[in-house]
């Protein structure tokens, strides 16, 4: 009985002792301030008040009405070829190849289309092709008769537009000279032939050396004359029927 008592007496001494350790720790962690935390305010020191942090107000954000439902920006992007549509299929259009444009060549004389421009109340000076001819264009009128002198080619023929034969044929001579009456009007071409490379030209008769360019001369008088480049040279002169005329050459 005395041990069941002395028993029970630890215990409750054990008990005692180990409340009176623990419980003042749990209550000094729980409950009692650090001394850090807490400031010693001496007398006479003012307090300052910490300064209150004024809230942002919070915006609310407008619903957005569910009926308006806003589209994204469609992308479209870019093709280097069109695209059309055919019976809902798209078909790709082939790429447009910009034509390079022709050039003309210039006329060198080598044919009737290949003609080379002149004028030829101006005359000119020009040069046979390798061909053994040379091609020229020109404009004439069927109320002039044209008086020409050639030097160099030899045969000279006039054609008509659109015809393959020509109207007038010049002698067979590197210098001759002619008069020429159109029988069509307008667009005429020259057909020079001759040696390759040869040089020739064509001008207006001078006085003398065409028919038509005949130097007129009264018998009666006399006269003196020169001989023209052609090697002969033309007059005109009025004389009456039944009358005898003599001169000394």
């Amino acid at each position: 009985m005395k041990n069941i008592f002395n028993n029970s007496l630890l215990i409750i001494f054990i008990f005692i002792f180990l409340s009176s350790s623990i419980i003042p720790t749990y209550a000094s962690e729980e409950f009692l301030p650090l001394q850090s935390e807490v400031p010693q305010v001496s007398e006479g020191t003012p307090v300052i008040e910490e300064a209150q942090l004024e809230e942002t107000p919070v915006t609310e954000e407008t619903p957005a009405d569910p009926s308006v439902i806003e589209e994204e920006p469609t992308t479209v992007e870019e093709s280097a070829t069109e695209e059309t549509s055919v019976d809902g299929e798209l078909i790709q259009d082939e790429p447009v190849i910009e034509e390079e444009p022709v050039t003309e060549e210039e006329p060198d004389g080598t044919s009737k289309e290949k003609a080379i421009l002149i004028d030829i109340n101006e005359g000119f000076d020009g040069t046979i092709t390798d061909a053994g001819y040379t091609w020229y264009i020109t404009e004439l009128d069927t109320n002039q008769t044209y008086s020409l002198h050639k030097v160099g080619g030899n045969y000279l023929s006039f054609y008509p537009d659109n015809s393959t034969e020509y109207e007038y044929r010049s002698d067979y001579s590197s210098n001759t000279s002619f008069d020429f009456t159109p029988i069509n009007i307008g667009t005429y071409y020259l057909k020079i032939e001759g040696s390759s490379g040869a040089s020739w030209s064509l001008k207006s008769a001078e006085a003398g050396i065409t028919k038509q360019t005949a130097i007129p001369i009264d018998l009666s008088n006399g006269f003196e004359g020169t001989i023209t480049e052609t090697r002969y040279t033309w007059y005109k002169t009025e004389l009456d029927a039944n009358q005898t005329y003599n001169w000394y050459k």
